[in-house]
């Protein structure tokens, strides 16, 4: 890392969890926008752009793109709620070429797996709640953002690769 100058690092004397480590990045961040990216994700090709993009709209403060497994199938193309009021991945385990996968939308929420915000709304509204141990933190953040009456946008361009669950001790809690 100290190789890139124009990179601040932050290093936690103990495991914040998911929530606490993002909170503290946000907090140190300058830009207008905040991404976060878990450990066992990256980008696959552009997909900073159309996440940027999303944010042309002044009500979005939230933005995700899709996330996919390691052989190309879907993981996450945003959220839905399923008839057992359970969150779900949308387009879970199907094929990536699906117009539910490759359009863009509004929707109920995005992963926090590779999620951005406006930095600032991010903070003034509680940023993670820190209760939440590595699950649900995100759902939490999206129907805040909702409640606000502020728009989730799903970058169908902004694309991931996700080695879901591969974070060591993910699971303990």
């Amino acid at each position: 890392i100290a190789r890139f100058p124009w990179v601040r690092y932050l290093r936690n004397e103990e495991n914040l969890n998911f929530a606490g480590a993002c909170n503290a990045g946000a907090r140190a961040a300058e830009a207008p926008l905040t991404l976060f990216l878990n450990n066992d994700a990256y980008p696959i090709g552009d997909a900073l752009a159309p996440l940027i993009r999303a944010f042309d709209r002044e009500e979005a403060v939230i933005a995700g793109g899709a996330l996919f497994f390691e052989d190309g199938v879907t993981q996450c193309a945003g959220f839905v709620v399923l008839p057992n009021a359970h969150w779900h991945y949308s387009y879970r385990n199907l094929p990536n070429d699906l117009e539910g996968v490759t359009r863009s939308r509004d929707t109920l929420g995005v992963s926090g797996a590779a999620m951005a915000v406006r930095t600032q709304w991010f903070l003034e509204a509680g940023e993670f709640d820190e209760a939440f141990v590595n699950g649900f933190e995100d759902v939490d953040l999206c129907m805040r953002a909702h409640q606000e009456g502020r728009a989730i946008v799903y970058a169908a361009d902004a694309r991931f690769a996700h080695y879901e669950g591969a974070s060591e001790g993910r699971y303990d809690r």
